[in-house]
C-alpha cells in the first residue's frame, strides 16, 4: 500500500518537474547570450554591424522574456498541484503508519499475554 499511495504519487510527481527544470535551464541560457550579445553590441565600434548586433540582441531579449513569462506563469501552478499531491502523501503515509503501529503493538500484547501465561505455571 505505501508503494501505491506514497512512494509511485511522489516519483510521478518528481518526473513532472522534468520539464519545467530543462525549461528554467533553456531560460538560464538565454539570458546568457542576451548578456553576451548585449556586451558585443557595447563593444561593437563598426557602424556596419550596428544593427547586426542589435537584432541579435533584440532576438536573444525577446526568446528569454518568453521563456520567463512562460516560466511565471506555469510554475506557480505547479507548485500549487505538487503541494497538494504532496499533502495527500503525507496524509496517506501517517494513516499507513499508524496501521503499521496498531498491528506492531497489537502483536507485542499478544506476545506478552503469552509469557504471562507461562508466568503463571
Amino acid at each position: 500500500m505505501l508503494e501505491s499511495r506514497v512512494t509511485k504519487p511522489l516519483q510521478q510527481l518528481l518526473e513532472t518537474f522534468q520539464g519545467p527544470i530543462r525549461l528554467i535551464q533553456k531560460r538560464q541560457d538565454k539570458h546568457l547570450d542576451y548578456s553576451a550579445s548585449m556586451q558585443k553590441s557595447e563593444r561593437n565600434r563598426d557602424p556596419t554591424k550596428a544593427k547586426q548586433f542589435r537584432e541579435e540582441m533584440e532576438e536573444c531579449r525577446t526568446t528569454y522574456e518568453a521563456l520567463n513569462s512562460q516560466l511565471v506563469e506555469e510554475l506557480p501552478k505547479l507548485l500549487d498541484c505538487s503541494l497538494s499531491i504532496y499533502g495527500k502523501c503525507v496524509t496517506e503515509f501517517i494513516l499507513l503508519r499508524k496501521l503499521f503501529v496498531g498491528r506492531v503493538t497489537r502483536e507485542l500484547l499478544s506476545l506478552m499475554d503469552v509469557s504471562n501465561l507461562w508466568s503463571w505455571n
